[in-house]
């Protein structure tokens, strides 16, 4: 990712063009200005403190307004459940469920193992044709139990039931300026330079990018916008919510317990149950690696090949999950996100990836400073899981 952030040029003075996105194609405009590159040393140690960008990799367009919207389609659930507010019987023909817009005549549902077939929906009571279809039993079911629609049968001849579509849902999220203080450099700095003969200043904003790199993923992951004024304004910063604040239908409190294989295990079959698929990144702190790595996946766990990062991912495959857990910096010692990277991007504001920026000088020194502007865009919430609250010790 980091290599792609910058145009491929030696050091020195150099046009800087719109960047689609991290993909390095570039185009002038009017409006090109001047900046100087940063060395290779970013895309070297970078990866070691952003291993999550890194993994995410390039977003494929940038965004195109500090109010950054995109939009879902998703498939009509094809669940539901039971909303008595107590036991449903053994013979009740109509019962209540949570959302009667998913079901029609003719569908052919499954609670625990009977199955039924709806002749009418009225709101959110559905009507049977009778209990315990075909060769099923009519049984009692808990208020809550999950409803399946399994498939459908029409009558010949019959009027198709009413049509069905899924809505397509609007997200919003907001660009975040990250700008950090200016880097100064006196002129006797300048002219003694670096080891290797390199520029001082140049030195300096590698550094300077690679803290801010670091900045960016936290807020990716962790960060929360503003709850009056998300967009911002003259006193207000806007900033961006961060992965795990757009996280709803997966998340699980561990109370203050360890996580152990069999409940990490039933977290991972109960976001498979809710929708999950292709997870493929678990990210954690110091101590969760260390209980994952030691004593819940040890057997199913194959090692990286990469010697030089294998101490930070480890390729992992279970019977819900195949991908890498990663070692992140900074990460809350108390949590733990298992995502899907297909379904996120981090997407720099149009001509606003990190880049160079030379100030005026002031008396014997010169400045410059690092100036980006990014967002974060999660798709499809219930692929992703949150685990809080592990035990730390």
């Amino acid at each position: 990712m980091l290599r792609k952030i910058f145009n491929a040029c030696p050091l020195g003075l150099t046009f800087r063009p719109e960047m689609n996105a991290f993909t390095g194609h570039a185009t002038f405009d009017d409006t090109t200005t001047m900046f100087e590159d940063i060395s290779d040393l970013v895309s070297i140690n970078a990866p070691r403190e952003t291993p999550v960008l890194d993994r995410i990799g390039d977003s494929d367009l940038p965004a195109d307004r500090e109010t950054h919207q995109w939009r879902e389609d998703s498939f009509i659930s094809s669940v539901d459940q039971i909303n008595e507010g107590g036991t449903l019987n053994a013979t009740d023909l109509t019962f209540t469920v949570a959302s009667g817009a998913k079901f029609y005549k003719g569908a052919i549902i499954e609670i625990d193992t009977e199955q039924m077939i709806v002749t009418s929906v009225s709101g959110n009571d559905i009507t049977v044709a009778a209990r315990g279809h075909g060769d099923t039993a009519g049984a009692t079911h808990p208020d809550t139990t999950k409803v399946y629609i399994r498939g459908n049968a029409a009558l010949e001849g019959d009027d198709p039931p009413a049509s069905k579509h899924s809505t397509m849902a609007a997200k919003t999220n907001y660009t975040q300026i990250f700008a950090p203080p200016p880097v100064e450099v006196s002129g006797t700095r300048m002219a003694i330079g670096t080891i290797g003969g390199g520029d001082r200043i140049d030195t300096e904003l590698e550094k300077r990018l690679i803290d801010e790199m670091y900045r960016l993923q936290w807020s990716f992951l962790h960060g929360t916008k503003q709850t009056s004024n998300p967009a911002g304004n003259a006193t207000t910063p806007r900033t961006m919510q961060g992965v795990k604040w757009w996280l709803s239908s997966n998340v699980f409190d561990m109370q203050a317990a360890n996580i152990t294989k069999g409940t990490l295990e039933n977290i991972l079959r109960q976001a498979w149950d809710n929708g999950a698929r292709r997870m493929d990144i678990i990210l954690c702190g110091s101590w969760n690696k260390l209980i994952l790595s030691n004593t819940i996946l040890p057997i199913k766990r194959m090692e990286n090949q990469d010697t030089q990062i294998q101490t930070i991912v480890e390729r992992v495959k279970t019977d819900f999950f195949d991908g890498e857990i990663m070692l992140v910096p900074g990460f809350p010692p108390n949590e733990i996100l298992v995502l899907t990277s297909a379904n996120l991007k981090c997407l720099p504001l149009k001509g606003r990836s990190f880049f160079r920026k030379d100030l005026p000088e002031t008396g014997d020194a010169r400045r410059a400073m690092i100036i980006g502007e990014y967002t974060c865009e999660v798709r499809h919430e219930e692929t992703h899981i949150w685990i809080k609250n592990t035990a730390t010790s």
